[in-house]
């Protein structure tokens, strides 16, 4: 079996699936990158990766043609962010393509989500030999408004590294007491300014906790003021930027993972990470691939996106209750080690595959996780203007 997928750059998040199709022995498998990564990605700790799989269409391991010639001729073709001309071809000969996309509508631009669901709808409507693969929870029904994909979409993410502890007990039991950790770029629609609301209601509360935030952003010289306006400099700390490997060494280390984003935030592999290290996240529901990963109350806990009053309930009920913070945080690490990890992904990916070049359609029996039906959920965001 033959499998190209072509997507803008090749990047830590992508190569543990890749690893994982291009390990089999069945499997003749190609990435094609089109662009090469951006300054902005690069300063958020991503890593310019090279592997013998990957075939860069800007630096000339392939030419136009050629990138042409792999698209049509492959037995699946996976698409993530690439132009829609290299795939029209395809497109035409009916064959089969995996689409892989967060939401549509990320925004509450009215105008930018018509014009997006116009796009979409001259791309892919009524073309049965194409399926969603949804990197966030919203996808399917953003896709569905426009009337494309439907019965043909199935649950995705970002797969970054699983990293699987020898001891999870003792992991959880070296984390410092009534440690929170903040993780992404200081800017508005990552709303860090929630956090500090929490510790504010915490300290008020008469909390003895520990917060930092780690990452920089245009908000960090206001945050720091608001941070010194309210007296919290003992409990708040402002990390700034670091490589991944070291935020998972401070994720490892705390026990609660707050994560606080909008309905901007497509999928947020961070959460992947911290619910590997043991955290317990408490996360807003606008993110992608928050109700894919979390079961309230069970591994984790859903606040209200943008209620910090709610937020802080969340919190304030997980320091109040440290046998619950332990069986939480178990539960979140078996999660993605269990569940959400690449090995999983790859693997039913592989079996869907295979049903669909034999039987001319994927029979999907998995009750949740990757390659499980994605419902439509649907959330008001949309709606805004």
């Amino acid at each position: 079996m033959r499998i190209v997928f072509i997507s803008n750059y090749f990047n830590q998040h992508q190569k543990p699936v890749c690893d994982v199709l291009s390990a089999e022995p069945e499997v003749d498998f190609i990435f094609i990158a089109t662009t090469k990564m951006g300054d902005f990605r690069k300063k958020l700790g991503y890593q310019t990766l090279k592997e013998e799989y990957v075939k860069s269409l800007v630096d000339g391991d392939i030419t136009h043609d050629e990138c042409k010639r792999l698209i049509i001729d492959c037995d699946v073709l996976m698409c993530g962010g690439a132009d829609p001309k290299l795939i029209r071809d395809r497109q035409k000969l009916n064959k089969p393509i995996l689409i892989l996309s967060e939401r549509l509508f990320k925004d509450g631009r009215a105008w930018k989500n018509i014009l997006r669901a116009i796009k979409y709808n001259y791309l892919h409507f009524y073309r049965k030999s194409e399926y969603l693969l949804c990197s966030s929870a919203f996808a399917a029904a953003d896709y569905n408004r426009c009337g494309l994909f439907r019965g043909r979409t199935y649950k995705w993410g970002y797969f970054p590294e699983c990293i699987q502890y020898k001891n999870t007990e003792e992991l959880i039991s070296h984390k410092k007491h009534a440690s929170i950790v903040w993780v992404g770029r200081l800017i508005g629609w990552k709303h860090p300014e929630g956090v500090i609301c929490m510790a504010k209601k915490l300290r008020d509360a008469g909390y003895d906790f520990s917060v930092e935030l780690i990452g920089t952003g245009e908000l960090e010289d206001e945050l720091n003021k608001k941070v010194k306006e309210l007296d919290l400099e003992e409990n708040v700390t402002f990390t700034g930027a670091m490589p991944p490997e070291e935020v998972r060494k401070h994720m490892e280390k705390a026990e609660i993972f707050v994560f606080t984003s909008d309905a901007n935030e497509g999928w947020g592999a961070v959460l992947n990470e911290a619910m590997n290290s043991a955290c317990v996240p408490v996360a807003s529901h606008a993110i992608g691939s928050v109700p894919y990963m979390i079961d309230d109350g069970k591994n984790g806990y859903i606040f209200n996106s943008e209620d910090w009053d709610d937020l802080y309930a969340k919190v304030k009920a997980l320091l109040d209750n440290h046998t619950e913070r332990t069986t939480i945080a178990v539960r979140s690490y078996k999660t993605v080690t269990n569940v959400w990890n690449a090995e999983v992904a790859a693997g039913r990916l592989l079996d869907a595959m295979h049903q669909l070049l034999e039987k001319g359609k994927m029979v999907i029996d998995h009750e949740s996780g990757p390659m499980s039906q994605a419902a439509i959920v649907y959330d008001d965001w949309y709606l805004k203007v």
